[in-house]
């Protein structure tokens, strides 16, 4: 085999790498990382969790209202976007939906982002020890959306546009109030 047969072979193979290699783990990751169908129709789990003013979060069992509960990492990027969309919605949806953010972070970096966000929305700091698993969060951010009854009825993570994030929130209110 010549120097330039090897050249193309090896181009050839580099390129199918490079092609099947970001497709694989991108399956992998949707396989491995989703929440079980089955967690969708499950009750709220219980949230552990604090305020940024430090007191102990309570959740509110009173208001039979839909619920979206966005966890996110004050240092990620992808969750930085996502609260800046959902804050510039949170206006025109305050009516039809209770939304609380929830850090997995500490209350300082939480409290930073959120002033520096000016967030208009609650946001709590997660006791991380005591977190439900009901939540499985492994990909930030990731958007839990109950129903009046608090049962799951959409997930939703990663990072989205601005448009998807106002299309998936009118989906959920109208998938929610259908049901």
């Amino acid at each position: 085999m010549t120097s330039r047969s090897r050249r193309r072979a090896f181009a050839a193979v580099s390129l199918a790498v490079l092609c099947v290699v970001p497709v694989a783990i991108t399956v992998y990751l949707a396989r491995s990382f989703t929440p079980s169908p089955s967690l969708l129709g499950h009750t709220m789990p219980r949230l552990s969790a604090r305020r940024l003013d430090g007191q102990l979060f309570v959740q509110d069992t009173t208001v039979e209202k839909k619920r979206v509960v966005v966890f996110f990492a004050p240092g990620c990027s992808h969750c930085r976007n996502e609260l800046k969309n959902i804050d510039e919605l949170f206006p025109k949806y305050k009516e039809s939906i209770d939304l609380l953010g929830v850090s997995l972070d500490n209350s300082r970096s939480t409290q930073a982002m959120a002033a520096e966000l000016q967030l208009k929305f609650p946001i709590v700091v997660a006791d991380n020890e005591h977190l439900d698993d009901g939540y499985k969060v492994t990909i930030l951010p990731a958007i839990f959306c109950f129903n009046e009854h608090r049962v799951l009825k959409k997930f939703y993570s990663g990072e989205h546009t601005l448009a998807m994030d106002e299309r998936l929130l009118e989906e959920f209110i109208s998938f929610s109030n259908a049901r």
